[in-house]
């Protein structure tokens, strides 16, 4: 209500209606069942990584229908899923990439440092 009031809105958009919803949950009285969960079972989440790892991060049709009957899960949870892992895989290679471009630039530096002053790390004394 107050959120409604501050914006001066009659509805609310429904990112702000979920927002309110988490933040300000139903009596249970009124709500007898568990909040649901957005996790899929841990057994099913390792079968996939696996799978996802031994095979293709991409499944077919008909892989994706033979995940279905072995997870149990549904064919948009399957869907949701590889596109989740996909963009993970991605953002983790992106951020080993910039880790290996960080420790080859370090290297250079250093390579520089021991072509101008080589007399200096002959010796074991390191710069300060």
């Amino acid at each position: 209500m107050k959120l409604k009031e501050q914006l001066g809105k009659d509805s609310l958009t429904p990112v702000q209606r979920f927002r309110c919803r988490k933040r300000n949950p139903p009596p249970r009285h009124l709500c007898p069942e568990e909040i649901k969960t957005r996790n899929l079972p841990a057994e099913a989440r390792q079968f996939l990584r696996a799978w996802a790892e031994g095979n293709s991060i991409s499944p077919s049709v008909s892989e994706r229908e033979q995940l279905i009957k072995e997870t149990g899960l549904g064919k948009q949870q399957i869907y949701n899923w590889f596109a989740n892992y996909r963009r993970r895989q991605k953002r983790i290679s992106s951020q080993q990439e910039r880790d290996f471009t960080r420790t080859t630039i370090c290297h250079k530096r250093a390579r520089k440092l021991l072509r101008r002053y080589p007399q200096e790390f002959s010796s074991g004394n390191t710069i300060q």
